[in-house]
């Protein structure tokens, strides 16, 4: 149609020193359709949306938005230029002011009409432009499932609901082209459910949508035709199904396992019918015959303000245990393993291997065999990849040498290994988790913190990284994993505790978290507690 917006892109190639990030792409996307973009981690899928929003300038190829029948050159222009045509982006990482409420965050992705510096003025019609703002970032929250959070401060939100507001802050912009970074990382199953809704209405309702996303589910469901990119070429391109089952597209992105990113509770499954039979992600190890608790925690809590963000939490885990740790977004989750690594105020007692912690700084606890990565990526950009993981090995209990934890990351992560004198800043997010995972591991510790470890993992790593977690258990680390991916929770995690709105709802042996354990956790309108501890303690700490 010849009034519809069209983002065309030709030839598109940029390099940042001797690498070629993207490299000859080729793209195309109309109002009213969703093309998805996949790819292996460092394959150029963030950068190609650098490029198409202006943030970064192509050294080769052509940006073209077709509006109207009017064409507009924009690979040389800057981003304000291309938001000006409806050409919006929403980041990997939510980009919020924290001071500012989530409403008021919403209100600044809405166009503002020309003269919009008078309403400093408190004209009566100044007032009616704020008030329909302020309208329009209300009913963009309520569309996203937070318009009960509308007037919280961003900064207290937790990482799952600011990239719902982030979302909502899309929806509110009037985007005719919506390019869109891993919007399903981090979100609850419910969750995602509301962002695909919310994606396939914007489709339907005429806006065209570039997904850049791991979730092959979600691009299954929303796509109408997909670009697998590699090494910054296109791979291939066409029909989802037919493209996803290339099978050098399999071999290089998906793999034979594929647990699947917010499945059911039977995630593990081949992701296609295999040609033979595929590895199997590595069991869990049995638990330790010593049932010494290497980690205890009792009657945690964290406050925000006057309001329990986690309410008498109890953990106990045994060396070479594995605790996944599951809930709806804003369940308090990342909350209990911050308030045990130091990082918040909070109540209760710690203890590692019989140690009390609770009181200590982080840096204590780190030296005493915690390790922690945050769901945040945290990588020193300026710094080398070995750099960065020398700074994990000395901030720990250094009882072995830095060559020997070196080694035991090159076993683990061999991709992080093979680029330890690359700057950090130029790995991909997916391969800037995996740094932060390695991190934690080189300082040696006896239980680590993994907050959505997966987040931003290409799928043909997940498989690896649950091999990964099983050897480290078989080591007799304790593993404790804060998870939206059930299937990686269910295949590296013996027991499983279910929080919502801050308390345990549900805890026990993973092959007892059945379908009415998950409606407990995820689903139910008001759960009532359960005391952790006595059902963690009776299943895996007696005889």
């Amino acid at each position: 149609m010849a009034d519809r917006t069209t983002l065309d892109a030709q030839g598109l190639a940029v390099a940042f020193g001797a690498l070629r990030a993207v490299d000859g792409v080729d793209l195309e996307v109309a109002e009213g359709q969703c093309v998805g973009v996949v790819g292996a981690n460092g394959a150029g899928k963030s950068t190609l949306l650098n490029l198409l929003s202006g943030a970064v300038r192509p050294d080769a190829g052509t940006v073209t938005v077709v509006e109207n029948g009017r064409s507009h050159r924009l690979d040389g222009a800057p981003g304000r230029a291309r938001a000006r045509l409806g050409i919006v982006r929403m980041f990997q990482t939510a980009r919020l002011v924290p001071d500012l409420s989530a409403r008021e965050n919403v209100e600044l992705g809405v166009p503002a009409p020309r003269g919009a510096w008078l309403e400093a003025l408190g004209l009566p019609t100044s007032r009616r432009r704020a008030g329909a703002r302020r309208r329009a970032a209300e009913d963009a929250l309520a569309r996203v499932g937070l318009a009960d959070r509308a007037g919280m401060r961003a900064g207290e939100l937790s990482l799952g609901q600011q990239r719902l507001v982030e979302m909502a802050r899309s929806l509110a912009s009037g985007a005719r082209i919506l390019l869109l970074d891993e919007p399903f990382s981090g979100l609850s199953r419910t969750a995602r459910e509301v962002v695909a809704s919310l994606v396939a209405n914007l489709r339907d309702d005429g806006v065209g949508v570039l997904l850049v996303e791991h979730d092959l589910a979600q691009v299954r469901l929303l796509a109408d035709r997909v670009v697998v990119l590699d090494a910054g070429r296109v791979l291939a391109a066409g029909p989802v199904e037919e493209t996803l089952a290339d099978p050098e597209v399999v071999r290089r992105y998906i793999g034979d396992i594929e647990l699947e990113i917010g499945g059911g509770l039977d995630d593990a499954r081949p992701s296609r019918p295999p040609v033979a039979a595929p590895t199997p992600v590595s069991a869990p190890p049995d638990l330790h015959a010593d049932r010494t608790a290497v980690l205890e925690v009792r009657d945690l809590r964290v406050f925000y303000g006057a309001v329990p963000a986690v309410d008498r939490v109890e953990l106990t885990v045994a060396a070479g245990d594995g605790l996944g740790i599951v809930g709806p977004n804003g369940a308090g989750k990342s909350t209990v393993l911050r308030g045990v690594a130091g990082l918040l105020t909070a109540t209760g007692s710690v203890r590692l291997a019989g140690e009390r912690l609770d009181g200590t700084a982080t840096p204590h606890r780190f030296r005493h065999g915690l390790g922690f990565v945050p769901q945040t990526l945290t990588a020193v950009v300026d710094l080398s990849v070995e750099e960065n993981l020398r700074l994990g090995w000395l901030a720990g209990s250094r009882a072995q040498s830095f060559a020997e934890a070196m080694e035991r990351v090159g076993d683990l992560f061999g991709e992080i290994a093979d680029r330890r004198k690359d700057p950090a800043g130029a790995l991909s997010g997916g391969q800037r988790q995996m740094l932060a995972i390695a991190r934690a591991l080189v300082a040696g510790p006896r239980v680590v913190l993994l907050d959505e470890p997966t987040a931003g993992l290409a799928p043909v790593l997940v498989a690896p990284f649950a091999d990964a977690l099983a050897r480290l258990r078989a080591d007799g680390v304790a593993v404790v994993v804060v998870e939206h991916n059930l299937g990686l929770v269910r295949a590296t995690c013996s027991t499983i505790l279910g929080l919502r709105a801050g308390a345990p709802v549900w805890s026990g042996p993973t092959e007892r978290f059945d379908g009415a354990a998950a409606h407990e956790v995820f689903l139910a309108a008001t759960a009532p507690a359960r005391t952790g501890p006595s059902l963690i303690e009776e299943e895996h700490l007696s005889s």
